[in-house]
């Protein structure tokens, strides 16, 4: 939980992306679906937007989930194997209550 250390619990999560269009520095992508679960709580990702950047390496976007928003940031770790693996960070407030996540995911196309 944001500004309270002493609230520390778990989350997953996933979102699934789609090209709307490209640019010559990246891609705008929207978001089509998903889920964040966070202490137990699980949001339905309804929206929201995403910018990626050159070589894909920094995606930053916002969404909505339910009566949740949310902000995330996302940086690609390369591929170890045959998987591609990133951090995705998000900031999602739902109304009193803000919570912070980091996620270890793997990426697919």
């Amino acid at each position: 939980m944001i500004g309270d250390r002493g609230v520390n619990g778990t989350a997953t999560g996933s979102l699934t992306l789609q090209v709307s269009s490209a640019l010559t520095g990246g891609y705008v992508l929207s978001i089509t679906g998903g889920s964040l679960t966070i202490n137990g709580t699980t949001y339905a990702v309804t929206s929201g937007s995403a910018m990626l950047g050159p070589h894909g390496v920094y995606m930053v976007g916002n969404g909505q989930a339910g009566t949740a928003q949310f902000l995330f940031l996302d940086r690609d770790l390369g591929r170890f194997g045959s998987t591609s693996y990133g951090v995705l960070r998000v900031d999602l407030k739902d109304g009193a209550s803000e919570f912070g996540a980091r996620l270890l995911v793997t990426v697919s196309a």
